[in-house]
């Protein structure tokens, strides 16, 4: 298959990391930040057989790697939230790469590849949600850290976890910080300033620091102000109804890391970050001819592949979403 979007040149910043590490200079944070962007392949191998085809991915996070080749490949409306890792033997230390007087740790990464049926004449899967259900069994049949299930809803897929190991390497009930119920009111702020208090909150519930992670995909051009509620819904129906309200279509990453302080003590942590997301065939082709990062006036590996993936016109219409009152 044609990969335009992932042969995009691998020796520039991805935006997600820049943008992550500027908004942290100046703190042990930084580590955090840069730790969770730590360097990976763009994107995964598609191989095609007929009516099959095969998706490989040798990556430090196998899972969102395919999670992002889905999006690339097919257009799919795919976001990702990482399981944290306790078990030594789900992560590695990565402290050489930094230097904040403690210690640093990512999820183990690793091979992931599967097998899927494509759509009449070679076309997409019809069934995304079968498709994706066979990623997440490929996942766990590798040993990989964590545990996940897909939760669909009008207009997203979202691949969350479930379980992971715990200090013992025993299986244990997880659930994503975004599951946390939480109420807040928009107040006229920018979609922005809503994200930040409701991370915050999601970091005071679910007992885990999430970061907001490039900050710039909801600024720099003009917003329309959130003035709803937002009432007894978890933190992740309020991001969906919150990039709605923004008028601008957009997936996430959440991903997690772990960091040991000059005390020994460990703590993990989260980056929750927002990727552009056009629905419209001809904002693909325009976003790809473009290729310019409007804030630094260079295109950057990672929006490349973000404007490549294309936005979901129907958001506003998901029912499942909680309206803002």
């Amino acid at each position: 298959m044609n990969h335009a979007c992932s042969k995009t040149e691998t020796n520039v910043t991805d935006p997600i990391r820049s943008s992550t590490r500027r908004l942290f200079t100046g703190s042990v944070a930084v580590v955090l930040a840069a730790a969770e962007i730590a360097p990976a392949q763009i994107g995964g191998d598609i191989r095609v057989q007929g009516t099959r085809a095969t998706l490989t991915v040798v990556a430090g996070r196998p899972l969102n790697e395919v999670t992002h080749t889905l999006i690339q490949e097919y257009n799919w409306p795919v976001t990702f939230e990482e399981s944290g890792t306790v078990y030594p033997g789900d992560w590695v230390d990565v402290t050489r790469n930094f230097s904040f007087g403690g210690r640093s740790y990512l999820p183990r990464g690793g091979r992931l590849e599967f097998s899927y049926d494509l759509g009449p004449e070679g076309a997409a899967p019809e069934d995304p949600a079968t498709m994706l259900r066979t990623a997440l069994d490929a996942h766990h049949q590798s040993g990989l850290p964590g545990r996940y299930k897909l939760v669909e809803t009008a207009d997203y897929f979202h691949i969350v976890p479930t379980a992971r190991r715990d200090e013992r390497g025993r299986w244990k009930p997880e659930q994503s910080a975004l599951d946390n119920i939480v109420s807040l009111h928009g107040r006229g702020r920018t979609p922005d300033a809503v994200r930040r208090e409701l991370l915050m909150l999601v970091s005071a519930y679910a007992g885990i620091k999430v970061h907001p992670g490039n900050v710039l995909l909801f600024t720099g051009y003009p917003v329309p102000a959130v003035l709803g509620r937002f009432e007894h819904v978890t933190a992740r129906e309020a991001l969906r109804s919150l990039i709605a309200a923004s008028g601008r279509g957009r997936l996430w990453m959440m991903r997690c890391g772990l960091q040991q302080d000059k005390s020994g003590r460990r703590s993990n942590y989260c980056v929750l970050s927002l990727i552009p997301y056009w629905s419209s065939d001809d904002h693909r082709r325009d976003a790809s001819r473009r290729r310019v990062d409007p804030h630094s006036g260079s295109m950057t590996a990672g929006l490349a592949k973000a404007y490549c993936i294309g936005l979901t016109a129907g958001a506003t219409g998901d029912r499942s979403i909680p309206r803002l009152q």
